[in-house]
């Protein structure tokens, strides 16, 4: 029912300095016709918070039929 796939003009991160952080950026996009509500991104290590704000995924994801958000993901 969803695509997730890493952010078009937005490099993954492939390593972190010590005491460093990262931010990662995905496109989750729902390939139904109808609302998806109430998702979680579950298991993420302590050290990986999903941010939510203005153009960003909320927590929970919560997208229209054939509608995408931005998932970031900040690393440390």
């Amino acid at each position: 029912n969803f695509t997730i796939s890493p952010k078009a003009g937005t490099p993954l991160p492939t390593s972190i300095t010590p005491g460093g952080s990262v931010t990662a950026y995905y496109t989750i996009t729902n390939n139904t016709h109808s609302a998806r509500s109430g998702y979680v991104i579950r298991g993420l290590p302590a050290s990986v918070v999903q941010a939510t704000g203005s153009g960003l995924c909320g927590n929970p994801v919560n997208l229209a039929g054939n509608a995408s958000c931005t998932l970031q993901l900040n690393i440390s």
